[in-house]
């Protein structure tokens, strides 16, 4: 696609002329308006703009000033050529200082038609040039300034040095750098940097590091300074230089310098705290041990003798070591639950000592049986007290992985835990529900309570915290059931069924 053709306004009020030279023009492929005044080529450029205007000095009762004058302030990037007779060299002058950006001297012969064409065409090419590098400079001055706007944003110090030494840019951080190292103020551009910045182990440092980067050993080196000897106490800061990217400043570097104090030093503390954690944890880790080994040598030691004495009085009560009156063998029987009771916290102090393992999941197991065992236990002193049991579940329930004496025992704590707070004549609800993969089992008293217990709350004892460790150990867990004044308490134990991952 061709460009159209450079417009020229042509102000003259010889009409003879304006026929000559507009005629030319449009011979060299210019288009051509004309005005034989001021006033009408400022009708001109309202109807259309102009590339170039042409502007004969002499115009009647006004001179080619005048418009100038005007021309300037309406449109001063319009290029002005300023056309003179022979002897006007002191006009051309005073039109090249009023604004024109060229004069001819007119003379209309053959040669002033062949030049005519040319003036043109150069002056119009030397306008484009001018606009292209004034559109260059303002793009300069707009990166130079988004340049300037992004360094002084930076909490870092930016320092350009060029090949002896000198600064040929900071950022606005280098002053309060230079003030935190006690460096006397001032302007820091065309000083050398060991001048302006007198701190020996940056400036050694750096021209390190010049070195480096001169001998091409590498294209970005960085480096830790400690400066012990600032004036607030001793700083480090981490220094990275790279070939300087401006190369009408010479052969120099960019050095970065970020202060590192704060976060190195909270680093170690961070780091020193960690070692003193890890060691607490060690130290934690062996009395949990020594505690575990305490809790099971104690339970050992327990188990034994209560298991012999509990043998020993169900051999008296059964008769087998001779006959006994009636009130022996009550007294006998008291020992020996007393001796069973003793040895079951022997063994529920070693469950809660002993670190959990897989093993404690063990296969599948039905939880059908499970819950009838425990509901069983304890049936005969519930009746004594018409305590009636409503089983509530599903006709077949899921299977569970664990350990079929330690939830069987979990089970028979809860039932116990809310028969012995339900007043007589009460009712105890056993619920069983599924949902996604898990078993939801809710024990609960029928919101009557037993006089000791009218009103307070649920008591813990060793036996509920063996029955929330063992529903954690089989990846389930055990929640009270509030129900407030009246309302039913009890307990809800989750379960994950065999089948969920």
């Amino acid at each position: 696609m061709t460009e159209p053709a450079a417009a020229v306004l042509l102000i003259d009020d010889n009409p003879d002329h304006r026929d000559l030279i507009g005629g030319a023009l449009e011979d060299a492929g210019f288009t051509c308006r004309t005005a034989e005044s001021g006033a009408e080529a400022r009708q001109r450029l309202a109807e259309a703009p102009a590339d170039l205007v042409l502007l004969d000095y002499s115009l009647g009762e006004e001179t080619g000033f005048d418009v100038l004058l005007w021309m300037r302030e309406e449109h001063p990037r319009l290029p002005v050529v300023l056309l003179t007779g022979h002897g006007s060299e002191e006009l051309a002058v005073q039109a090249l200082q009023r604004g024109a950006v060229d004069f001819l001297v007119k003379s209309l012969d053959a040669g002033f038609m062949q030049v005519l064409p040319l003036y043109v065409s150069k002056n119009l090419e030397r306008a484009r040039l001018e606009v292209a590098l004034g559109r260059a400079e303002a793009d300069r001055a707009h990166q130079e300034a988004y340049r300037r706007l992004v360094l002084d944003s930076l909490d870092a110090v930016v320092v350009s040095v060029d090949e002896h030494f000198r600064i040929t840019d900071v950022n606005r951080a280098f002053g309060e750098l230079a003030k935190r190292l006690g460096a006397s103020l001032g302007e820091a551009i065309g000083r050398r940097f060991d001048e302006a910045l007198p701190s020996a182990p940056i400036v050694e440092a750096l021209q390190a590091m010049r070195t480096s980067l001169a001998l091409g050993e590498a294209s970005l080196l960085r480096r830790e300074v400690v400066i012990n000897d600032a004036p607030g106490g001793a700083m480090e800061l981490d220094l990275e230089a790279t070939p300087l990217a401006r190369a009408e400043q010479g052969e120099g570097v960019v050095v970065v310098l970020t202060d590192t104090t704060e976060p190195r030093r909270a680093r170690r503390e961070q780091e020193a705290l960690n070692a003193r954690i890890a060691e607490a944890n060690d130290e934690l880790q062996r009395l949990a041990g020594a505690r575990t080994d305490l809790v099971q040598a104690v339970c050992k030691e327990l188990r034994s003798p209560a298991q012999s004495i509990g043998g020993y009085a169900k051999m008296l009560e059964s008769g087998r070591l001779g006959d006994l009156g009636a009130k022996a063998v009550s007294a006998v029987g008291t020992i020996a639950r007393g001796a069973d009771r003793l040895a079951g916290l022997a063994d529920d102090l070693d469950y809660l000592a002993a670190e959990p393992s897989d093993s404690s999941w063990g296969p599948p197991i039905g939880l059908g049986p499970i819950l009838e065992a425990a509901l069983e236990a304890g049936s005969a002193a519930r009746r004594e007290r018409k305590i009636r049991v409503r089983r509530d579940w599903p006709a077949e329930l899921p299977s569970v992985r664990g350990d079929v004496s330690r939830l069987d025992a979990l089970l028979k704590t809860l039932l116990t835990d809310v028969a012995e707070d339900s007043g007589e004549r009460s009712m105890v609800q056993c619920r069983v529900t599924l949902t996604g993969g898990e078993v939801i089992i809710r024990l609960q008293d029928d919101g009557s309570r037993s006089l000791e217990d009218e009103g307070g709350p649920l008591q813990a004892n060793l036996r509920l915290d063996v029955a929330m460790e063992t529903a954690r150990r089989h990846g389930g867990q055990l929640e009270r059931i509030h129900g407030g004044a009246g309302g039913r308490r009890g307990w809800e134990l989750r379960l994950p069924t065999a089948t969920r991952d």
